[in-house]
C-alpha cells in the first residue's frame, strides 16, 4: 500500500482575530496530518498582527508562513 503524503494549506487572509481555541485547532490539525499522512500544514496570508500572535506563542517555530 503507497503512503500518501497531505499537505494543508491554509490561508488566512480575511482572518482579523484569532484566539487559543484556533491556535489549538491548527496544532492539532498540523499533529494529525503529520502522524497519518506524513505531511505539513503550511499558513498564508497572515497579516501582521496575526504572525505577531504567532510569534509570541512560539507556533512560528513549527508552522510554515507566508504572508501571500
Amino acid at each position: 500500500m503507497t503512503k500518501h503524503h497531505a499537505s494543508v494549506i491554509l490561508d488566512l487572509t480575511d482572518v482579523t482575530y484569532i484566539d487559543s481555541t484556533a491556535l489549538g485547532c491548527f496544532i492539532w490539525l498540523r499533529k494529525l496530518v503529520r502522524e497519518r499522512h506524513g505531511g505539513s500544514v503550511r499558513l498564508v496570508g497572515l497579516s501582521p498582527h496575526l504572525r505577531r500572535v504567532f510569534e509570541i506563542t512560539g507556533l512560528n517555530l513549527i508552522f510554515d508562513m507566508e504572508q501571500s
